[in-house]
């Protein structure tokens, strides 16, 4: 009786909360309010259909890594970084107004400004 006792504590502790502070949940609302206007950019603007374009590479590069082609994980693992400089130079119209409008509104009505 006293193993099944142990070992249903030990699924409870398994299965339990971690312990959470404020600041915790403070920095979940940041991130996720980040995630929001970022998604809604995105969205707003022609980047919609590029990253359209990279979740179709991400699908390719995940069933080369499942039929574990070499070749094609090479490629697409030494093409990131001539990616991400890729996508600053497409971006960068629009990375601009998004840094302008930014500096253009005062904090307090960052998180209050209507859609």
């Amino acid at each position: 009786m006293s193993d099944l006792t142990a070992i249903l504590k030990n699924i409870t502790e398994l299965l339990s909360f971690p312990k959470m502070k404020f600041l915790d949940f403070v920095e979940v609302f940041i991130i996720a309010w980040l995630i929001y206007y970022i998604a809604r950019w995105i969205k707003n603007t022609r980047a919609w259909v590029i990253v359209k374009g990279i979740i179709v590479i991400l699908i390719f590069w995940a069933i080369a890594s499942i039929l574990n082609f070499d070749v094609i994980i090479w490629a697409l693992t030494n093409a990131i970084g001539v990616g991400i400089t890729a996508l600053i130079i497409l971006f960068q119209p629009e990375l601009r107004k998004a840094l302008e409008n930014l500096g253009q509104k005062s904090v307090v009505s960052l998180g209050f400004s209507p859609m």
